[in-house]
């Protein structure tokens, strides 16, 4: 019987690392569609102030909170910003005004996640270079410490922009690993259970 049992332990962590090299994102265009996808948990940050809610920090070259929004400006690597969540998170949003603060449409925001398994993962152009200010977020199927703000259309020049109502989830469902090796111990009670009878 123990045989039996490690052979279904063995064939759940070769399953699980798989699995974890498969990230799903979804972005989202509407608030709403996005508080409905983090469970309706999520924490907002918007900018009254010079001190950010707790559990999130920035890195930043140039950005800065001004009137109320996070002002910034992105460039080719020289110029970029990533936002630290002190504990995992599967969502993240604002709202993103693109077109106002450096004139007239931009290059947009490229992001990329780093993930708590598998290291970064580039989601791309999140952004369009002539948003006024509406929602654009994205979830994950696999948790995220930060989010690193390049600017986007394949990084080629300077993205002016502000954010408001910056928004990310607070609960983290558990991995699939996780699960894999919770019904895996109950499974291995039962049957053990089941031959001392």
């Amino acid at each position: 019987m123990n045989r039996v049992l490690m052979g279904v332990a063995t064939l759940a962590l070769l399953s699980g690392a798989s699995a974890a090299n498969a990230v799903t994102i979804n972005i989202f265009t509407d608030r709403t569609m996005w508080e409905s996808a983090v469970g309706g948990l999520f924490v907002e940050e918007t900018f009254d102030d010079t001190s950010l809610v707790p559990g999130l920090s920035e890195s930043s070259t140039v950005g800065v909170v001004a009137g109320g929004v996070w002002d910034d400006q992105l460039l080719g690597g020289t110029q970029e910003t990533e936002w630290f969540f002190s504990n995992p998170v599967l969502g993240f949003g604002g709202n993103w005004d693109t077109a106002g603060p450096g004139g007239p449409g931009g290059f947009g925001i490229a992001m990329t996640l780093s993930l708590t398994v598998g290291g970064d993962h580039i989601v791309g152009d999140v952004v369009p270079g002539d948003s006024p200010g509406d929602f654009y977020g994205l979830t994950s199927d696999t948790p995220f410490t930060a989010v690193l703000l390049q600017e986007g259309a394949g990084m080629s020049g300077v993205e002016t922009y502000d954010l408001d109502n910056l928004v990310f989830s607070t609960a983290v469902v558990p991995e699939p690993s996780t699960i894999a090796f919770l019904g895996l111990g109950l499974l291995g009670l039962a049957l053990r259970r089941r031959s001392t009878r």
